[in-house]
């Protein structure tokens, strides 16, 4: 879904690229697997391509990112819509900062990030910033416009997604609420209020996503 809309682009062979055939997404955190990656990318799919490839390791953090924010809002007394923003807010910097994607060095000259991503003085760094960064800052451009829409469709088309929310949330509950077995009933409530939120902002209207050129490199 969201390949078409951003890219103009799918591929399920880049889906097992990324997934299966270089081991589970080690492309976004090892440095000569990804230059790999867009080699064969590129050859066979051309821009288009390295735009889903981009987009491909970002909605995959997104998931994890959202979870992880979230979580942190389980025992607010009123979660509405300055709450929401300030979600939306956050994971989209954790986004883009991110220690745990190669992707963000790629568009950063910070130091310390690239030392905590493990890619500082790595000779690969700066062939992948001049073929991949542009692309990287595009599609990061096209979910800020579009991250309602994108948070709504994860949350309803991710059937792992809550789940993941209860168990990070459960977590978080006995190392700070070691009295309150409310958890679930918290988890449950967090969701549909976030679903809302997010399923109203994004009827009222996204902004137009980018589209990434399809064609040869």
């Amino acid at each position: 879904m969201w390949g078409e809309r951003i890219c103009s682009y799918y591929s399920s062979e880049i889906d097992s690229l990324v997934d299966r055939d270089f081991g589970h997404d080690s492309s976004r955190y090892n440095i000569e697997v990804l230059e790999r990656v867009v080699d064969i990318v590129v050859s066979r799919h051309g821009e288009g391509g390295l735009c889903y490839l981009v987009l491909h390791h970002y909605l995959d953090r997104l998931v994890d990112i959202l979870v992880s924010t979230l979580s942190d809002y389980a025992f607010m007394d009123v979660f509405g819509p300055e709450a929401y923003e300030d979600v939306r807010s956050q994971v989209y910097n954790r986004l883009l900062h991110d220690p745990k994607n190669i992707l963000s060095a790629l568009i950063s000259d910070d130091m310390n990030l690239q030392i905590r991503i493990g890619v500082s003085g790595s000779e690969s760094l700066q062939r992948l910033k001049d073929r991949v960064g542009i692309a990287a800052q595009q599609v990061l451009k096209s979910i800020e416009g579009s991250l309602d829409c994108i948070i709504h469709s994860i949350l309803i088309g991710d059937p792992h997604f809550k789940g993941k929310l209860t168990n990070a949330i459960t977590l978080k509950s006995i190392a700070y609420h070691p009295q309150n077995e409310e958890w679930r009933r918290k988890s449950e409530e967090l969701f549909y209020k976030v679903l809302m939120e997010a399923c109203k902002r994004c009827l009222l209207g996204e902004r137009k996503p980018w589209r990434a050129p399809v064609g040869t490199s």
